[in-house]
């Protein structure tokens, strides 16, 4: 018997942002095979990549409980202002995780 917890119940957003059309491409459509179950939405953003990881990410301050930053923090000018970015859009008390 399995019994649905609070966190199984709750639609989840993932918003993936990246600079390449293709990447977002393929990560909605792996989000998407996963979780058919229709309780995974995502949205893709697709950032300019004239303007930059370092500039103000289009989200609100506090809008996520998680960010996960696969592969661009050692890759970006600036790691310290992009993290103060992520830090800005994170809710109190929210998680990032990194991947090199």
């Amino acid at each position: 018997m399995h019994l649905a917890t609070e966190h199984e119940s709750r639609e989840v957003h993932i918003d993936a942002v990246d600079f390449v059309e293709e990447a977002l491409q393929r990560a909605t459509s792996r989000v998407s095979a996963l979780h058919s179950d229709h309780r995974v939405r995502v949205t893709p953003v697709l950032l300019d990549f004239d303007v930059g990881p370092e500039s103000p990410l289009p989200f609100a301050p506090s809008s996520f409980d998680a960010v996960l930053a696969s592969l661009v923090i050692s890759y970006v000018a600036d790691p310290k202002l992009l993290l103060e970015r992520i830090r800005l859009a994170l809710k109190p008390r929210g998680r990032l995780c990194s991947r090199r």
